[in-house]
């Protein structure tokens, strides 16, 4: 570590990296990855471009000078968006630990100043970053040395690479900084770096005072020479400094900022402004009210629902109006433009509806007893007189709400597409709306089990929500990169059986034909007549095993004793 003399916490941070297993897991992951990605590109190409065969099976190296452009171009996108998805799950916890383990006012109270600290603790993530794209570099000189790559375009990407780490780690850090958990820090990172990635898709061709995140790579295939590339990109520089120094100023200002703060206030201050619309246009009437009345049974449930914010009925209320509404304009447009049946608008808006609902369960979930043992309530939880099973049912009742919240705008795109289909009374327009919704109850249901399962087993938010989401990414994509060798149509459905994707796309391929790559086409699909059959089986009786296995298992689980006679602890008491 004699690296970096005189950088603390640079150091500090860079130990404990490499005392972690995890560390070496990403990493190995990610290599996986990269070669599962330049693999993939390599056959795409030889599959229309003659140069790219003959470098597969020539003799003679001076066949294959000119193929490594498009390999280039398409694995640079590739590194890319693997930084849009790496960079702000690696940064944003990397402030949050800190007030989250109560050491932030130690870290102020030495000879560092803050912005010592935001920069140390950015290059503490931006560093790993380096070392994974750092096993790329050597394939990339090695298309280089293929030609259709110059110079100035390889320096470039070189350049426009470090760019995008520094703004994406930015962007986190600016949130680790103000948010006073992870999980928030972690929501917003990847909100903001979603809608640049899409201002930068309407805004193309339209003249910017910075480069978006989707608009790097674009500027190094334009510019001429790197000097150009220098001033293109010098909003962009402009704008990670200033985004670091908001961090500096939030690191000291919001240092003790407490979790309810933010969440509540924000909703308080919603509720002032709709009771002072509500007075001044209806007199003042309420149609909900909040309920003050004690439980008669599932008292876990009535605690989850009256509660807690995500609980009660006005706040999941507006929620609903925040996403039902684009949903429903959505809906109507592809309604009034469409005249065939290969709805492709609406199957962007299901696949952004499905992830955000998963998300959304994904953190709820995971913070269902993990909160507990925060703000330590979990020894009185587990001295009441309620079984494991009961405490863990009830808790996950407590959700039923926002899961039918989450539910309503997937169900709306599901509606749309059965009235679009034109022969309401049909049997096969029916049973496509009923094999949807259950698609939909079936998935929020697994989400919801597999998040409560790793609450249980991780007593930290940040960690239980984190690997709740790589659980759930890991879960969803590698069936369908296994899928990718199948060799035939069936083999293929097999493998995405077991990926939750596969209950999206079984219900549409019941519906429409084959939904593979972006692309639909409206025709007999004999394997998608028949695949949501064993699809619905399969997550019904894993969502049944799963409740049994936490009927079963809740004692362990939880951490009480073992279960004497059939009796627990709880019960015993």
């Amino acid at each position: 570590m004699q690296l970096f003399p005189g950088l603390p916490v640079l150091q500090r941070e860079l130990a404990e990296l490499a005392s972690r297993r995890r560390t070496y897991v990403v990493r190995v992951v990610a290599i996986c990855a990269m070669a599962y990605v330049i693999w993939k590109l390599v056959l795409s190409f030889s599959a229309g471009e003659a140069e790219v065969q003959t470098v597969m099976g020539a003799q003679r190296f001076e066949a294959a000078l000119g193929a490594g452009g498009p390999i280039f171009e398409g694995l640079v996108t590739s590194l890319f968006w693997c930084i849009k998805l790496m960079m702000p799950a690696l940064c944003c916890a990397v402030v949050t630990t800190e007030k989250e383990r109560n050491t932030m006012g130690i870290l102020l109270t030495t000879k560092l100043t803050p912005g010592a600290i935001v920069l140390e603790k950015l290059l503490s993530r931006v560093i790993p970053m380096l070392t994974i794209l750092l096993l790329v570099f050597p394939v990339l000189g090695y298309l280089y040395s293929l030609g259709g790559v110059d110079l100035s375009k390889l320096s470039g990407t070189f350049w426009l690479l470090l760019l995008e780490c520094f703004l994406m780690a930015s962007i986190a850090m600016m949130y680790s900084c103000w948010f006073p958990t992870t999980a928030m820090a972690f929501i917003w990172s990847y909100v903001t770096v979603a809608v640049l990635v899409l201002m930068g898709l309407v805004t193309r061709d339209s003249d910017q005072l910075f480069l978006l995140p989707s608009e790097l790579w674009d500027a190094g295939l334009r510019a001429s020479s790197f000097g150009e590339l220098l001033d293109e990109t010098m909003g962009t520089m402009i704008v990670i400094a200033s985004l670091l120094v908001l961090s500096r100023f939030f690191l000291v200002g919001r240092a003790f900022v407490s979790e309810r703060s933010i969440t509540l206030k924000l909703f308080r201050l919603l509720d002032s402004f709709f009771r002072w619309l509500n007075a001044r246009t209806t007199g003042g009437i309420e149609l909900i009210r909040d309920r003050n009345d004690l439980p008669v049974h599932r008292p876990l449930t009535w605690r989850e629902e009256s509660r807690k914010a995500l609980g009660k009925v006005r706040y999941l209320f507006r929620i609903l109006v925040v996403l039902e509404l684009p949903t429903f304009f959505l809906c109507t447009l592809s309604a009034i433009a469409s005249n065939e049946r290969a709805f492709q608008a609406l199957f962007y808006v299901e696949y952004v509806l499905w992830g955000l609902g998963a998300l959304i369960v994904t953190v709820k979930s995971c913070t269902l007893m993990s909160s507990e043992h925060a703000r330590e309530t979990m020894s009185a939880l587990l001295a009441t007189p309620l079984t494991a099973s009961e405490i863990l049912f009830q808790k996950i009742l407590g959700m039923r709400r926002l899961l039918c919240v989450v539910a309503i705008p997937m169900a709306t795109v599901s509606v749309t597409h059965y009235l679009l289909f034109g022969n309401y009374v049909s049997m096969h327009a029916i049973g496509y709306l009923l094999v949807s919704i259950t698609s939909i109850v079936l998935m929020l249901l697994s989400v919801a089990i597999l998040g409560t399962i790793v609450g249980t087993r991780v007593r930290s938010q940040t960690k239980s929500v984190l690997i709740s989401i790589t659980l759930l990414a890991i879960w969803c994509a590698l069936p369908l990169v296994a899928s990718t060798f199948a060799e035939s149509a069936v083999g293929r459905a097999a493998y995405v059986t077991f990926s939750p994707y596969s209950l999206l796309e079984a219900s549409e391929r019941f519906l429409t034909g084959m939904l593979m790559f972006g692309r639909h086409w409206n025709y007999v699909d004999p394997i998608g007549q028949v695949w949501w059959i064993p699809v619905l089986m399969i997550y019904l009786i894993g969502v049944v095993a799963s409740l049994g296995f936490l009927h079963l298992r809740g004692d362990q689980l939880l951490g009480r004793p073992e279960t004497f006679g059939g009796r627990s602890s709880a019960e015993r008491v």
